[in-house]
Order: C-alpha cells, then sequence, then structure tokens
C-alpha cells in the first residue's frame, strides 16, 4: 500500500468565468512565481495551519508567540505548524528582532496569499 503522504494531487487553478474578482487577482500573480498548489492544499488542511493563516490574514505579520497567545496552544506547536508552512512557501519572514538575547522571528504571508 502507497503511503498517502507520498501522493501528490494535481490541482488544475484557472480562472473561469464564475471566479470572483479577488481570486482571479491572487491566481494571476500566482502564474509569474509558481506555486505548488497541491502541497498548499495538503499543508491548510490542518486546523492549526488554517488558524495560523487566519491570525495573519488579521494581523499582517506575527511572530509564533504572538499567535501562540491568540490561538490558544503551545509556542512549540505553534512553530513546528508555522515551519510546514514555511517550507510550502504559504508564509515567509517578515523581520528578525532581537528580544531579551534570543532572535523573534515575525512572518507574514507569501505574496500570492496576501489580501
Amino acid at each position: 500500500m502507497a503511503n498517502a503522504a507520498s501522493k501528490r494531487v494535481k490541482l488544475a487553478v484557472e480562472p473561469t468565468a464564475d471566479v470572483n474578482d479577488e481570486t482571479a487577482r491572487v491566481l494571476k500573480r500566482t502564474r509569474s512565481a509558481p506555486v505548488q498548489w497541491d502541497r498548499v492544499a495538503l499543508a491548510s488542511m490542518h486546523p492549526m495551519r488554517v488558524a495560523i493563516i487566519m491570525v495573519l490574514q488579521k494581523n499582517g505579520t506575527a511572530s509564533a508567540a504572538d499567535i501562540a497567545k491568540v490561538v490558544e496552544q503551545p509556542v512549540s506547536n505553534v512553530s513546528y505548524h508555522m515551519r510546514m508552512l514555511r517550507n510550502d512557501k504559504v508564509i515567509r519572514v517578515a523581520a528578525e528582532r532581537r528580544v531579551r538575547g534570543a532572535i523573534a522571528t515575525d512572518y507574514e504571508l507569501a505574496p500570492p496569499f496576501r489580501g
């Protein structure tokens, strides 16, 4: 039996007449920067990742600690899911700053997914 994670889903993403303007605008931008839509779809299936995306849509940028406070989950759990989203190019590093001797990283949605 094949591993479910190894299966790749091919998504055909082309604007049609019934697509709203916002979706058409996002699709137009993604043509210049290739996005692996199958990976994005798989990445966004987890409820924690959906929550992270929603927080970043609302706030623009946030660190893992900021998001952990909002979703009331451990920072380690949020950081793991943010790493998965970053690997799939759904989010990207917006800024890094020093906080009490450590480096805090703020993230934002990657250009194809910003509003």
